[in-house]
């Protein structure tokens, strides 16, 4: 038998799910309203009327190229994140000078508030199409129109959440990695760039 804080606690977590995920599965419910209907119940007619408009590109957003879009921002996100985990994670085995404070601010998008992190990235963008037009060459500040784009400040917005985690999970490989492997094949007459490629690699890789 189960005690009635269980079903207390479950009656909680169910409601706070429903909270969550009530909107979105409302959304959803409506999205098969008819043609006249609109984000209000009861539904007026049931139809795939709004999915073919969706999908047809005839609507304000096309799906279609927002979906290719978010691809490849995600390829080019996905790629530099690796790159530049991996290479902290490298970089971070020895002790340098003002490594505590890169490391808290290379994972303070995780503590700071998504919207302020967001301003931000906006603002600082403007601000770089400010300073182009003010201080930039001539011949580029007039054909200039601004930074803000899908590889530039979207970039940016995506890396500041992808990054922390990339960079946590190198740590934690890194602090368990054996050097012995390294210093092996150091002994064994490899350059730095043939024991990262055939040893340190091979062994940091997901499995």
């Amino acid at each position: 038998m189960r005690s009635k804080s269980f079903y207390a606690l479950a009656l909680f977590f169910g409601l706070y799910v429903l909270f969550l995920y009530g909107p979105m599965i409302a959304i959803f419910i409506l999205s098969f309203q008819g043609p006249d209907g609109g984000l209000t119940f009861p539904m007026n007619g049931v139809s795939l009327f709004w999915f073919e408009k969706l999908f047809s590109g005839g609507g304000i957003v096309n799906i279609g190229a927002a979906f290719v879009r978010s691809l490849k921002l995600g390829l080019v996100v996905m790629v530099v994140t690796v790159a530049i985990s991996v290479s902290a994670g490298l970089a971070f085995r020895k002790s340098f000078r003002g490594a505590a404070a890169l490391f808290y601010i290379a994972v303070a998008s995780l503590i700071v508030p998504s919207i302020i992190t967001s301003l931000g990235i906006a603002l600082e963008f403007r601000l770089l199409d400010d300073l182009m037009k003010a201080y930039g060459p001539d011949w580029l500040a007039e054909t200039h129109t601004t930074f803000m784009g899908l590889f530039t400040s979207g970039l940016g917005a995506h890396l500041t959440w992808t990054l922390p985690f990339g960079l946590l999970i190198m740590f934690a490989i890194f602090n368990r990695f054996n050097p012995a492997y390294e210093e092996a094949a150091r002994d064994l007459g490899a350059t730095p760039w043939q024991t990262f490629r055939f040893v340190v690699l091979p062994i940091i890789l997901p499995r």
